[in-house]
């Protein structure tokens, strides 16, 4: 009789077993996934690393006050043309010291009089062309990426009496980039699972207009500084 409680114990205890070793399997696998998500960046769990991003979208705004291009117009008041947006896709093929790579660029502006002066006959100005740029990223996860680009591009614009003109510009800048994957990995894993983003970053970059004309060879002229911010996708 004393063996019986004995022998009863030994199906309970084995149950016991199998809900734990359940419950243990449950919670890795729960880790693995996480793991997975929050390290797609990384070499884990056997998984393929990231691949290297070939291409690339950015969009940056100018912020009110952080900068605006001067257009000197020949027999009229200058106009000064707020940075609205700049669009750029490129690819960045050639990983050595850093990454190098190139692409299309397009800017927008929008008009306005100078204070104290009177209306300004600039209707609108866009501009279109190409840019080199180079990254100091030297590893998957790094923070902070400091960039320098140099774009090459045809500006057009438009005077209210209807005369359009075009002109070269050349805008080197440098800037300096947030790295948003190593600021939410999950996040970041979401990304790239779902739409192929490798990395996201925060853009503020510097960027000068050097107009390839002056004002006795051209009746506009442009120059100025620009403080521009944005995000960027690599694919």
């Amino acid at each position: 009789m004393q063996n019986i409680p004995r022998v009863r114990k030994a199906p309970i205890i084995a149950i016991a077993v199998l809900l734990g070793w359940g419950a243990f399997s449950q919670r890795a696998k729960a880790e693995v996934s996480l793991a997975s998500d929050v390290s797609l960046a990384d070499t884990m769990i056997g998984k393929t690393p990231i691949r290297d991003p070939k291409f690339s979208f950015h969009f940056t705004l100018s912020p009110q006050g952080m900068g605006s291009a001067e257009f000197l117009i020949r027999g009229a008041n200058p106009a000064m043309g707020k940075f609205v947006s700049n669009i750029a896709m490129g690819t960045q093929p050639l990983h050595f010291l850093g990454v190098w790579g190139g692409g299309a660029v397009m800017d927008a502006y929008i008009p306005f009089s100078k204070v104290g002066q009177g209306p300004s006959p600039m209707a609108y100005a866009f501009s279109l062309g190409g840019e080199i740029r180079y990254q100091a990223r030297f590893w998957d996860r790094q923070p902070l990426v400091p960039s320098i680009s140099y774009a090459f591009k045809r500006m057009t614009y438009r005077l209210l009496d209807g005369t359009l003109g075009g002109l070269p510009v050349q805008e080197p800048s440098v800037g300096l980039w947030l790295n948003l994957n190593w600021i939410d990995p999950v996040v970041a894993g979401n990304f790239r699972r779902d739409i192929g983003v490798q990395r996201t970053y925060l853009m503020v970059e510097y960027r000068r207009i050097i107009s390839g004309v002056t004002e006795q060879t051209s009746d506009v002229v442009v120059s100025g500084d620009l403080l521009q911010a944005g995000l960027r996708f690599e694919f």
